[in-house]
């Protein structure tokens, strides 16, 4: 079975990666006992219009683009294991138990006895195996690797409300504070709404030498990926 999709191209240093590019549950895992209507409701089944903000991307510059083939909500592919849940609004564990839901915090029922560790290994852990090695292979060609992570938020989340158009997010990276200083036309968050801490740290915190940064956008400006496709495109090639 395959748990991620790969467009690899080992003739540039920029990987593009959408962790939570899907919506699917395992069929056998029979929607975690969560309703149909439930998950339609649910904002942390995936992140509307990440995906195609990176096909869009990676059709305009050369790059890798490697996404897994499952929602968030089965096991998140941005979390390590044994996550901390203490903001259950960054949905920090890896295997989340609870969803939000218009305001209340329910139960996943398919999540509440499962073995994160097992679940991670089976489908997380090849997804990321791949991306690192192929971002090591990649620095035996190039100075500098880029990995940039595309994802997108809700303007509202929780009675909070998200005001930024673009957060980048990142580890005190020259390169990400270049990228922000050139975003023109949008309001930009540095490391907000959140900041890598706020999500673990992500699941590619650790790879060595890697420049790892988050494009988390507004999913109001998502409808159609071109336009701030095309600003980002505009920075990115400039690096």
């Amino acid at each position: 079975m395959r748990y991620f999709e790969s467009f690899k191209n080992i003739n540039s240093p920029i990987i593009f990666t959408c962790e939570h590019a899907s919506s699917s549950i395992p069929p056998e895992y029979d929607n975690l006992g969560l309703t149909k209507n439930q998950l339609e409701r649910a904002k942390d089944l995936f992140d509307p219009g990440a995906l195609d903000l990176a096909i869009f991307l990676n059709k305009k510059i050369p790059s890798s683009l490697i996404y897994p083939l499952f929602s968030r909500l089965f096991i998140d592919a941005n979390r390590n294991i044994g996550s901390s849940n203490y903001n259950n609004k960054h949905h920090a564990p890896a295997l989340k138990t609870e969803l939000l839901l218009d305001d209340n915090l329910i139960p996943i029922p398919g999540n509440l006895d499962a073995d994160e560790a097992l679940r991670w290994n089976e489908y997380v852990k090849p997804y990321y195996s791949y991306v690192k090695d192929l971002s090591q292979s990649l620095l035996e060609k190039f100075d500098n690797v880029y990995l940039f992570q595309i994802h997108s938020f809700y303007p509202e989340y929780g009675g909070e409300i998200r005001k930024e158009d673009i957060g980048i997010i990142h580890n005190n990276l020259e390169v990400a504070k270049k990228i922000i200083k050139e975003i023109d036309g949008l309001e930009v968050g540095d490391n907000k709404p959140w900041g890598m801490k706020a999500v673990g740290g992500g699941v590619f915190h650790n790879l060595d030498n890697i420049n790892v940064i988050g494009i988390d956008v507004n999913n109001k400006h998502l409808d159609s990926p071109n336009n701030i496709g095309n600003i980002l495109c505009k920075v990115l090639k400039n690096l």
